[in-house]
Order: C-alpha cells, then structure tokens, then sequence
C-alpha cells in the first residue's frame, strides 16, 4: 500500500517533472499549477482520487493568412 501524498510532495513532484521534462524543449516557456491543489496548505493530504492540474505555456503557432 502506498503512502499518502501532502498537497506540499504532489507540488513538489510537479516541479521536478517540470524541471526534468518540459524545461528540456526549447519551446517551453514555463508552467503554473491550476485546480484544487492551489488552494490546499502544504501539509494538507491529497485525496488518492484527485488529480494535478498543470499548465504549460509554449509559444502560439502563427496564423497562417489565407488569400481570401
């Protein structure tokens, strides 16, 4: 049986993934958690149901002009 996760650990985890994973794509321009996790104090449990939402930000693609 695993252990349970603080909202502190799951916090964490995201920003050694972010740091491991993401920052590697030149891309990549930076992340922000969203969502419940947010609102939660470090030491608070996370529900073993719950999920971590996080976005990334990459630059947008340019429009293509269509002659009209």
């Amino acid at each position: 049986m695993s252990r349970d996760v603080t909202a502190g650990a799951a916090r964490e985890a995201v920003a050694a993934w972010v740091g491991r994973q993401a920052a590697a794509d030149p891309a990549f321009r930076g992340a922000f958690l969203t969502g419940s996790l947010t609102a939660l104090p470090a030491g608070a449990p996370l529900a073993r149901t719950s999920d971590v939402d996080v976005t990334g930000l990459v630059p947008a693609r340019p429009r293509e002009h269509r002659k009209g």
